[in-house]
């Protein structure tokens, strides 16, 4: 059962990453209502249950409020335990045949099992790395042998850096060509990758597409099924997304958005620092080559493409976290997100002569995650946030948070960065009230104004 503070009776479809409609209600209309009851001027108050929470993160007892849990979220306590529990037993030794050895390796593959289905993958088509950052360059070393001289590689704007620089080096490598792909703009500050935006990039040489569900600077959602199903119209063609902003706010089906690729960090999602990767079956057998030691089993991707031993301990802790997730409930997750972010645009979007806020001006939870970006006109985002920070209550984020090309070729912030808020589940509504009270009294308070920065540099896009 879901941990609401108020009944749910539907699931959500996280294969089409809408509702089911269980006796005519859906649980996207669902945090719509709530929308609609703080737009009222109800009473705001937590969806979820804090004090079910609250407990399985135990650094949440002081007095820090961590606002950016898209740089990195705070970590499960029982992934923990998991590690914990692993490190202070044996050694693992798979395939000695002895009892000791038989347990362990029944339970690492029903937690192998466990990461698969919290993407709706089979075990034979995930792989554990370093970081996405390291998954995706493996993945272009093995799709190499797939791209002919005359083959054109095609990558988002909005791309965080982890993402774009896997295929950039790609292409330089085999002097191929890279387009950019350029999201559309409804209004400069709300840039989206659309069908329309990525249909006349397409060609018969396109070999693969790559953007990322959400941009961790915008916090838009992309629409990743429609967009696999051009990319899919051209024979050859792969499709891969980076799922990093996603994954702590909506579930995964990597089979009904019929991708070829996604990559994720579980420490974005309460966990370590590691990354997973999907590949599906069809992909795997038409396109990717083994770059793994000769005797390995190269029918899964982690025999393709994992390189070396496992990390035992750090993949031990995925299990509980996806088992976690499914205990809280999606649905209670996406309602109680969507009223964080609401309170949080309403105050901003208050101001529009103190706040520039990008991504979409709504906490519509069909249209965005609770990742909200904006910066204070006339002053360094970098000296609003320090003044944050030295009251030593919240943190957030400040710069291009590893994405230089969306934040200074797309956004364009006239200060020396964006600032980003980004809450999950077990952030509460008094948190982002506190946080909104802070920037009132910061940004009511005489600064240094910004002179003025100028274009920022445009080789950056071609970096």
């Amino acid at each position: 059962m879901a941990w609401s503070n108020e009944p749910n009776d539907g699931q959500l479809d996280s294969s089409t990453n809408a509702p089911s409609q269980p006796n005519g209600s859906s649980k996207l209309e669902s945090a719509q209502c709530a929308i609609y009851a703080v737009t009222a001027g109800e009473s705001v108050s937590d969806v979820i249950d804090m004090d079910r929470v609250r407990p399985h993160f135990p650094v949440l007892s002081g007095k820090t409020v961590p606002f950016n849990n898209a740089a990195g979220t705070v970590v499960l306590k029982e992934a923990i335990e998991a590690a914990s529990d692993l490190m202070n037993g044996m050694p693992i030794d798979h395939g000695l045949g002895d009892p000791r050895s038989t347990a362990a390796r029944a339970e690492y593959s029903n937690n192998w099992r466990q990461c698969a289905a919290f993407v709706n993958a089979q075990p034979s088509e995930i792989a554990f790395g370093q970081s996405t950052t390291a998954l995706l360059r493996l993945l272009g070393q093995s799709l190499r042998p797939h791209l002919g001289s005359d083959a054109e590689i095609i990558c988002s704007t909005l791309c965080h850096e982890a993402s774009a620089s896997a295929w950039i080096h790609l292409a330089r490598s085999l002097g191929i060509t890279i387009k950019w792909w350029t999201p559309s703009q409804d209004g400069q500050d709300d840039p989206c990758l659309t069908v329309d935006s990525l249909r006349p990039l397409l060609t018969p040489k396109t070999r693969i597409v790559t953007c990322n569900h959400v941009s961790n600077v915008v916090g838009t959602i992309h629409p990743i099924r429609e967009l696999a199903r051009l990319v899919h119209t051209i024979p050859g063609c792969v499709i891969a997304v980076d799922g990093v902003a996603w994954i702590p706010h909506r579930p995964v089906d990597v089979k009904s958005l019929d991708v070829d690729f996604y990559c994720f960090s579980w420490y974005k999602v309460f966990g370590p620092h590691m990354a997973q990767l999907y590949a599906h079956r069809r992909a795997q057998d038409r396109y990717m080559t083994s770059i793994n030691h000769f005797w390995r089993d190269h029918s899964t991707l982690d025999g393709k493409i994992h390189l070396g031993a496992a990390c035992f301990e750090l993949e031990a802790m995925c299990g509980p976290i996806a088992k976690y997730l499914g205990d809280v409930g999606w649905d209670a997750i996406i309602q109680h997100e969507t009223v964080l972010t609401k309170v949080m645009l309403d105050y901003l979007l208050s101001r529009p002569t103190v706040y520039r806020v990008f991504g979409k001006h709504t906490a519509d939870p069909s249209h965005r995650v609770s990742i909200v970006v904006f910066e204070v006109l006339g002053r360094q985002s970098s000296d609003i946030v320090m003044q944050v920070h030295v009251r030593d209550r919240f943190r957030i984020t400040w710069g291009d948070c590893w994405a230089p090309r969306p934040t200074f070729d797309v956004l364009r912030p006239h200060s020396d960065g964006i600032i980003r808020v980004s809450f999950v589940h077990y952030n509460t509504v008094a948190e982002v009230q506190g946080l909104c009270a802070e920037l009132e009294d910061i940004t009511s308070t005489k600064g240094a104004h910004v002179t003025e920065r100028g274009d920022s540099p445009s080789n950056v896009l071609h970096g």
